[in-house]
């Protein structure tokens, strides 16, 4: 019986080479496959996480555009209200005889006008959300207030937005926004550092029969109110806040987070966060600790950068809140 012929030294090196490179092009082919795949996993996550993002902006312009809307609504019944209220030939002819009556602010208070000036506008207040109201001269002098301490001095209205005054006593309907009281108002908040709360305007002016503005009519409202009110529709989940603020970065309508506020020492018991805050970056979180600088000196968010140069814009990568929290 014959013996198996055994393999020559240099076919058997051959073949194990074979082998050798057999199994690394299977391990590169491996690597590439799994490359690749890494690749289009990372695409299709890229696209989808831009979907996402996509979809949520979208959403966020929605609740921007709706809840701006209801606002806009609002602010527009307050006018024709206020511009009815100033039509009525009986209340001009109440205006007209204070205005005239206008000597000093002794003068103002005895004329009997002034109460009936109160009788007719305390109605006015009883139905909608107004807390005052102010008759203002064309210098700019209250001559008629629910309070008298008010009656016959300048008005804050004229200290303080005297442009939005002048629009008013040129025949324009307007609003003012959250500006610091002239006194205190019972059961309501205080700015952070003061001793008054803040307070808003919608103001209308009052014509004589031949046409010409005599006076300004100005209804009081309360920014935490419907004004709040309404900007809180506008929050998302949990966590999302939506507010109006100034060309200062300064809150307009309170927040979401004011017992958060309290408990970091920014607000106090008796504060409120409308124009008490200033929508600016503390550069940490502050809820985790971080101390900010002095608020001042502290850049704005990056939202409020870009809203009060006058750009409009989204941002869903994130970005720290004025509390430093991610949002």
């Amino acid at each position: 019986m014959s013996q198996p012929t055994a393999m020559p030294r240099d076919a058997s090196a051959s073949f194990a080479q074979a082998r050798q490179a057999s199994r690394r092009t299977l391990i590169y082919l491996n690597l590439v496959l799994v490359l690749l795949i890494s690749v289009f996993a990372f695409v299709a996550l890229s696209i989808l996480k831009a979907r996402v993002q996509d979809d949520a902006a979208e959403s966020l312009e929605t609740v921007l555009d709706s809840t701006s809307a209801s606002v806009q609504l609002w602010v527009n019944q307050e006018f024709q209200a206020i511009r009815n209220v100033a039509k009525e030939p009986h209340l001009q002819q109440l205006v007209l005889s204070q205005v005239a009556r206008y000597r000093d602010k002794q003068s103002l208070l005895d004329n009997p006008v002034l109460e009936a000036l109160r009788e007719r506008l305390a109605v006015v207040r009883s139905l909608d959300d107004h807390s005052g109201f102010f008759v203002i001269a064309a210098d700019g002098t209250s001559v008629a207030s629910m309070r008298d301490a008010n009656v016959g001095s300048t008005n804050l209205i004229r200290l303080q937005r005297p442009e939005l005054l002048a629009r008013a006593l040129a025949g324009e309907t307007v609003l003012v926004p959250p500006i610091p009281s002239d006194v205190a108002i019972a059961g309501t908040k205080n700015i952070a550092g003061r001793d008054v709360p803040p307070t808003m305007f919608f103001l209308t002016p009052v014509r004589s029969p031949e046409g010409s503005v005599v006076a300004v009519l100005a209804f009081r409202s309360d920014p935490s109110a419907m004004f709040s009110r309404l900007a809180a529709l506008g929050r998302v989940g949990d966590t999302g806040d939506f507010y109006f603020f100034d060309r200062m970065g300064h809150l307009l309508t309170q927040s979401r987070f004011d017992q958060q506020l309290v408990a970091l020492g920014a607000l106090q018991q008796n504060e409120q966060s409308i124009l008490s805050v200033e929508i600016r970056d503390p550069l940490g979180n502050l809820l985790k600790g971080h101390r900010g600088r002095v608020r001042e000196v502290l850049p704005y968010t990056e939202m409020a950068a870009s809203a009060v140069r006058g750009i409009s814009g989204k941002n869903v990568s994130g970005y720290r809140d004025y509390r430093g929290v991610p949002v």
